[in-house]
Parts: structure tokens; C-alpha cells; sequence
């Protein structure tokens, strides 16, 4: 005859909902030990309770209710003490909602497989007895007492993996970009709702097809060296740009970031996000069209304010838009952790402790990403710049480029510090930060100084490297794109000035002036020098 603890075993692991599985436990328990009731009760640690969820027989609580724990009560010694208490009629149970009216003794039982324990088990028969089990049934009953903890504990976890697979699905769903993942040999296994408006076509109909049905020949190509390229450094990130083919013939610019996905240890294929950057790139050839046109000829003077004034605040824009979607690129951290509660799904049953580790390391990721995401936006607009003021911001922008670029910095001022214009104050901060994003992209150089100067009606931010220069204004454009314009520009809203001091192998230096009372739009004209002193 089989044993109590494998026929549980075998009747919680049929299919179906976790409370007809406790039902068909309790009855089977029941026949056991004779009983004539049982009741198994969940346990809620958040909420301090235990939960009756599922009863044969007679049962002590009347209803299906949740019951407070509290001190002094006999449901929360049993849980802590691990160990099983018997009660009878005569000496009751009067601070639990129990009913003795038809029934003489009951025993309950912690089900318990580790820490905390999932719930208590109650055993209760109509007659008094002195010795409700004997040694070898109080073993069985801890013994299956066990199994019904952890099958309970199973479709727990089981219910927080949906339920965290359901909130990462319709986070990818719902994704302005393309996500998909493909096997290793480059054939798509999976594309969310945002192919049909990126490529035109359905993500079910692209499921199983090669990724080089929606891309040029060259661009499959490329990809391929690419990703063998990769493989060889050991690198498992990737940023790439596809020349895309969507369903109607017409070609599409992706801004494509894909990333290896690991399966025991193994790579199984690629995960990626893929965002048309085509009007973007458009815009850009567009402004770098016009920008080649334009002089500084007096009579082509407004027309390039007008249009630097339309950079910076498209800049402006940007960084606003950013800093509001933010969460967006995210979606790659996102379906990682999806992919991690895959694979704790995956293993719930077989490998209960292992599918706990996954959804840990599934919280962790999410947590690291909630701090980049916290980083990203802090560096769009640093709050200390509004609370502290401009000095600080500087020197905290500062100390973080000579750390990250490995770069000596140091930090002059000149003068009594002061509280700008606020206009000013983000001008002079964003000036300073382009000429260190030009040093380290451009300059090679191994040492900067800022110099902050405030005189009695202007105050100077002053950028000095020692790294390579440059020849004139023409090549220090072509090198910083839309860099030096767009400080140009800054420069002229607040009525400021930029010089620009240069010579190949001598290093740059990059001065901007602005007055202590600016207001936006100022009239002061715009100094743009080549100088060889």
C-alpha cells in the first residue's frame, strides 16, 4: 500500500487550481488518520493571518475567513514553534474563531518547509481522545505536512511569475520600438506589436524567418562580421545601424542594440531593439546641409540666429522628451528580466530553490535599472545646479569628467562667486560641458582647466586643454558636428560671447563671456576667432 506522503505527493501535482488540490489532500488525509475533518490554512506573513483555503469534513471555522494572528494565539505558537499541538473541547481555544460545538479534539499542524512556513494544518475529530496519533503517525503527518508546503509554496511562486510575466509583456507590448529575439542562427523567435509600424509587417507572419528578410544585403553582411567580430573580443553588447526593407519595398534607417541571450551558460540566440531613426537622420542631413550654406556675412546674419536658435531649443526639447520617455530604453533590461522569470517558470516544478534564484536575480536587474535610469536623468539636468548653484554643478561636472576620462582637471576661481541669472547660469553650465565632451571625443589630452572669473559686470568660463587642436573654425566644426554652433547659439541668447582659441598640437581654449544681468535674447553680437596666440 503506498504511502501517505507519496499519495499526497501524486494528488498535488495533478493539474488544476491549488484549492481542488488541497481538497482532494484533506480528504485523503482524512481517511488516514480517521478524521473527521480537515482544514488547510494558508499563511499571509504580510498581513499577519492565516486563510482558510481549502476544508473537508468538518470544519472548525464555520466559513472560509481570514483569521489575525496575535499574541498569545495557540495558530501563531504552532508557527513559530514548528512543532504540532493538540487541543480538546474541555480546555478550548478562546481567542481563535474555532467551533468545539461538534467536535472533542483537533490537532494542528505547521506546514512548514523552510522560513517563513506557508500555513497550518487541522486535524479535528468528533469524539475525545487521549492520544490523538501514534510516534509513526505523527511522522507521516510532518512528513506530508511537508509536501503540502512545498506544492503551496510552488504555486505561489508560480502565480508571482505570471503575474511579473504579464506586467514585462505588456511593458515590451507596449513599446514605441521594435523588440525581437532571434536563435543563433539569425532567425526570429519572437517581435512585439511595434513591427507591424516599424517594418509593415505582422510579427506572426516574420516569426521563423531569417532577420535578413528585413534588411539589405549589405546591411546581413555587415551584421554577421559584426557579430563574429564580437563573439571574438568576448563582447555580448552590440550597437549597429540597419539599412531595413519593410513589407512595401521601401528601405528604413535602424538604430539597432542587440545583446546576447544565455541559456545554461550557453548562448541561445539574440535579443535586440531596433528604432527608426529615418526622419532623424533626415533632420540631420538637413541642418548639416544648411550649416554648410551658411556665412557669417552680414547679410545672412539673422538668418543663421534664427536657425542656431532653432537647434538649441530643438536640443532643449530633446532632453525634456528624454527625460520624460526615458523608461523606454529600458525595454532591453526589461525582457532580460522577463527572459530570467522564463527560465524560473521553467524550473519551478523541477528545480523549486533555483526558480527562486532567478526571480532574485530578476529583482536585482531590476533595481540596478531603476538606478541607471535615476543616473541618466540626473546628468540631463543636474538638480544641484537649481539648489546649490552654478559653482558647485561645475566642480561636481568636472571632478566626474577627470574621473571618467582619466583626465587631470583643475578648478580656478577668480573673484567673489555670485548667483547668475538662472538662463545664464544653464548656458555657462552647458557651454562647460560640451567643450569636455569635445576634449574627450576630439583632444587626446591629458590634462584640463576650467577657470571661473567673475568681474563686476561679466563673468567668464574659460576650458583650456593640452590636447591636439585644431586648424580653424571650419575643421573644429566638422569635428564637434553641431558642438560649436550650438555654444555659439547659447551664447548669443543670453547675449554673451565665445572665442575660440586654437592651434594643431597646441591645444584649445574655449572663453565665454556673459553679463551678471542677462536677459534671453540678448543684442550682443557673436565673436567667433581663429587665433594662433
Amino acid at each position: 500500500m503506498a504511502s501517505l506522503e507519496s499519495d499526497i505527493a501524486l494528488l498535488l501535482h495533478e493539474r488544476g487550481p491549488l484549492q481542488a488540490a488541497l481538497e482532494r489532500a484533506a480528504a485523503r488525509i482524512a481517511e488516514y488518520f480517521s478524521a473527521d475533518g480537515v482544514t488547510v490554512f494558508a499563511h499571509d506573513v504580510a498581513e499577519n493571518a492565516i486563510i482558510s483555503e481549502a476544508a473537508w469534513g468538518t470544519d472548525l471555522v464555520g466559513e472560509r475567513i481570514s483569521l489575525r494572528l496575535h499574541e498569545g494565539s495557540v495558530f501563531l505558537c504552532v508557527l513559530r514553534q514548528g512543532t504540532p499541538l493538540a487541543l480538546r473541547r474541555n480546555e478550548g481555544s478562546g481567542d481563535e474563531v474555532l467551533d468545539f460545538s461538534t467536535v472533542g479534539s483537533a490537532l494542528i499542524c505547521p506546514l512548514s518547509a523552510g522560513e517563513p512556513a506557508e500555513g497550518l494544518l487541522v486535524l479535528s475529530w468528533r469524539g475525545s481522545r487521549d492520544e490523538m496519533l501514534s510516534a509513526e503517525q505523527e511522522t507521516e503527518l510532518l512528513r506530508t505536512s511537508r509536501i503540502i508546503a512545498l506544492s503551496m509554496e510552488r504555486y505561489r511562486h508560480h502565480e508571482e511569475l505570471e503575474r511579473s510575466e504579464e506586467k514585462y509583456r505588456a511593458i515590451t507590448e507596449n513599446a514605441s520600438d521594435m523588440v525581437f529575439t532571434t536563435d543563433t542562427a539569425g532567425r526570429f523567435t519572437f517581435l512585439n506589436t511595434a513591427t507591424r509600424d516599424v517594418l509593415g509587417y505582422s510579427p506572426e507572419s516574420l516569426v521563423g524567418s531569417f532577420f535578413s528578410k528585413v534588411v539589405t544585403p549589405q546591411t546581413w553582411e555587415r551584421t554577421k562580421a559584426a557579430l563574429k567580430d564580437a563573439r571574438r573580443r568576448g563582447e555580448t553588447n552590440l550597437s549597429l545601424e540597419w539599412t531595413g526593407v519593410r513589407e512595401d519595398g521601401t528601405e528604413v534607417l535602424l538604430d539597432v542594440r542587440l545583446s546576447s541571450l544565455k541559456k545554461n551558460g550557453e548562448t541561445a540566440g539574440l535579443i535586440g531593439i531596433a528604432r527608426d531613426i529615418t526622419e532623424k537622420r533626415r533632420m540631420q542631413q538637413e541642418i548639416a546641409r544648411r550649416n554648410a550654406e551658411l556665412s557669417y556675412s552680414l547679410r545672412r546674419q539673422s538668418e543663421l540666429q534664427d536657425y542656431l536658435a532653432l537647434v538649441t531649443r530643438a536640443q532643449e526639447e530633446e532632453r525634456k522628451r528624454i527625460a520624460r520617455e526615458l523608461h523606454d530604453t529600458t525595454v532591453q533590461a526589461l525582457v532580460a528580466i522577463s527572459r530570467r522569470l522564463d527560465l524560473g517558470a521553467q524550473e519551478i516544478h523541477s528545480n523549486p530553490r533555483s526558480a527562486k534564484e532567478r526571480i532574485l536575480e530578476a529583482t536585482e536587474l531590476l533595481d540596478a535599472t531603476l538606478e541607471e535610469l535615476r543616473r541618466t536623468t540626473r546628468d540631463l539636468r543636474p538638480p544641484m545646479l537649481d539648489d546649490l548653484g552654478l559653482l558647485p554643478a561645475l566642480e561636481w561636472l568636472i571632478a566626474r569628467f577627470g574621473k571618467e576620462a582619466h583626465v587631470e582637471t583643475e578648478v580656478l576661481v577668480d573673484g567673489t562667486p555670485c548667483k547668475l541669472d538662472p538662463d545664464a547660469e544653464l548656458t555657462v553650465f552647458r557651454v562647460v560641458q560640451e567643450s569636455l565632451n569635445n576634449v574627450l571625443k576630439h583632444a587626446n589630452a591629458s590634462r584640463v582647466t576650467v577657470s571661473l572669473q567673475y568681474g563686476r559686470r561679466m563673468v567668464t568660463a574659460i576650458v583650456k586643454d593640452d590636447g591636439a587642436g585644431f586648424g580653424g573654425i571650419a575643421e573644429g566644426r566638422a569635428r564637434g558636428g553641431l558642438g560649436l554652433l550650438g555654444m555659439q547659439e547659447r551664447a548669443y541668447l543670453v547675449g554673451g560671447q565665445l572665442t575660440v582659441k586654437s592651434k594643431p598640437g597646441k591645444g584649445t581654449e574655449i572663453r565665454f563671456t556673459v553679463p551678471k544681468g542677462n536677459k534671453l535674447n540678448g543684442l550682443s553680437a557673436i565673436g567667433m576667432k581663429d587665433t594662433d596666440n
